[in-house]
C-alpha cells in the first residue's frame, strides 16, 4: 500500500508524535499553559497522521470547547 502524500511520513518520530507522547503522560496542570501547543499538535495529527486511530482520537479531542479558540486560529 502506497503512502498518501498528505500524510506525515515521519510519524511518530515527527515533532507532533513527540509532543503527543509528552502530553499523554504530562500532569494536567501543564495543559493550561500548553493549550496552543496541544491544539496545534491535535490539528496536525487529525489531518496528517498515517494511523487512522490517532487521527480519529485527535479529531475527537479537538471537539473539546477548550480548543475552539485555537482551532479557529490554526485554520
Amino acid at each position: 500500500m502506497a503512502k498518501q502524500l498528505d500524510r506525515c511520513h515521519r510519524w511518530p518520530a515527527c515533532i507532533c508524535g513527540e509532543k503527543w507522547s509528552f502530553f499523554q503522560d504530562a500532569p494536567t496542570e501543564a495543559f493550561a499553559e500548553a493549550e496552543p501547543i496541544i491544539a496545534a499538535t491535535l490539528a496536525c495529527v487529525s489531518a496528517r497522521c498515517p494511523d487512522p486511530r490517532f487521527r480519529a482520537h485527535a479529531a475527537v479531542q479537538l471537539l473539546n470547547p477548550i480548543f475552539s479558540e485555537w482551532k479557529e486560529r490554526l485554520q
